[in-house]
């Protein structure tokens, strides 16, 4: 497909924009499949915000006898009870950063700030250059850059290891406080210092700005006569805005869909189960299966399909994937290819595979903590490992125009429609 060709597609955005006035960058703690928010209804502890985890003799014993070592003797303890109080406040969630930075890099202790950012994020409020972070083999790497944003314009890669940020290295440092050095007035630049593959580190400077981010977005090509419908994040509002996306395709008489999930870094698995029931029965089977303990097979917890109102069962599909596709987007491609109701175009997938659950305390601050895995239909492990495509298509290098990528799905797609059918 010539690129005079490719003008010819008619952007529809299905989505309410939301600028934020304070940029700062999305951080770790979106990337992932999360489960339902839960509440824990009480805080930590009666006296202080910190109490035992355990009885005593417990594995985190040492814990409440060091809080009545502070309580008792530390020289610096403040003497008002405000003061007293967003003492203990901080210290335990220090604490709660620090159990969780001993965990697995997905597990992780929000403030009420950070996890009212989040929640903003899942719903569609987006803020910052642009980025979805994990921290991967002890390097903090670039799921993907937010179709859009700062960080991609400024040639941010998936894949792309974070060195230092305005001079200072993260090497050491926790999530929060590596992400916490992105944090600045709109208008203002953050120098990143990255390295890409085994190349050598390169210096770019970011422009924080308002970024509106569309959750759906929906594109006709009218030469080929199909559907491409992008889903940039699996929150609260993608089912809605896909329902319209499929509407739309059907409404336009198309021939077929090209499902472009790249640089998706997850979100709600129950909105990754309502995507996959627009596009097969409920019936159909297992959504993905949820595996709660490594060291025993055969108890994984089947999770169903999720099916709407509206379906695209009977419209030819393409899935259109890169290393940027992550967790719940994973989760979406493995199971359209399981049932071969998809072909799978593009690179491996980045290989996320955990699953958070989201606990919240009264105050707002939340722990999110991986409880289990997840395999899918046909129970393949994808974390670590990805979703190989069935069609491997590089993307189109940083310095030529077009959409490679793209343009194969939608050539693989048209071919299939071609093919007689027995």
């Amino acid at each position: 497909m010539t690129d005079s060709e490719m003008t010819v597609r008619k952007p529809v955005l299905l989505t309410f924009m939301v600028s934020i006035g304070v940029l700062i960058a999305l951080t770790a703690f979106f990337l992932g499949a999360l489960a339902q928010r839960e509440w824990l209804p009480d805080r930590l502890g009666t006296e202080s915000a910190i109490s035992p985890a355990s009885e005593p003799g417990g594995n985190l014993d040492r814990l409440a006898q060091v809080e009545q070592l502070i309580s008792d003797e530390y020289y610096g303890r403040p003497q008002s009870d405000q003061d007293d109080e967003e003492f203990w406040t901080s210290l335990e969630g220090d604490a709660l950063t620090g159990l969780a930075n001993g965990l697995d890099g997905h597990s992780t202790y929000l403030p009420p700030e950070d996890q009212q950012k989040a929640a903003n994020q899942l719903a569609g409020t987006f803020e910052g250059i642009g980025v979805w972070v994990a921290t991967r083999a002890g390097r903090m790497t670039i799921v993907a850059p937010i179709p859009g944003s700062p960080a991609e314009e400024a040639g941010i890669l998936a894949g792309d290891v974070i060195l230092r940020i305005d001079g200072t290295s993260v090497e050491g440092l926790t999530d929060t406080e590596a992400l916490d050095l992105l944090k600045g007035p709109a208008g203002e630049k953050v120098s990143l210092v990255l390295r890409r593959g085994d190349g050598e580190p390169d210096t770019l400077e970011v422009e924080r700005r308002k970024i509106p981010i569309p959750v759906v977005e929906y594109v006709l090509d009218e030469t080929s006569n199909i559907g491409i419908i992008k889903i940039v994040v699996f929150g609260d509002k993608t089912a809605a805005e896909l329902d319209s996306a499929i509407q739309m395709a059907k409404s336009d008489g198309a021939d077929g869909i090209v499902l472009d999930l790249r640089n998706n870094g997850g979100g709600w698995v129950q909105s990754a189960q309502e995507t996959i029931g627009r596009f097969l029965p409920a019936d159909a089977g297992a959504a993905l299966w949820e595996d709660f303990d490594p060291n025993v097979e055969g108890e994984e917890i089947q999770q169903p399909i999720i099916a709407g109102d509206v379906s695209a069962n009977d419209l030819p599909l393409v899935v259109l994937v890169n290393n940027g596709t992550a967790s719940s987007a994973e989760i979406v491609a493995g199971a359209l290819r399981d049932y071969d109701r998809a072909l799978i175009v593009g690179e491996t997938t980045f290989g996320k595979g955990s699953v958070q659950r989201v606990h919240e305390f009264e105050d707002g601050s939340s722990f999110r903590l991986t409880f289990a895995h997840w395999l899918t239909p046909d129970q393949h492990e994808i974390d670590l490992v990805g979703i190989e495509p069935d069609i491997e298509i590089a993307e189109t290098p940083p310095n030529e125009k077009g959409d490679t990528q793209l343009d194969a799905a939608i050539q693989v797609l048209s071919a299939n429609l071609a093919t007689p059918t027995a």
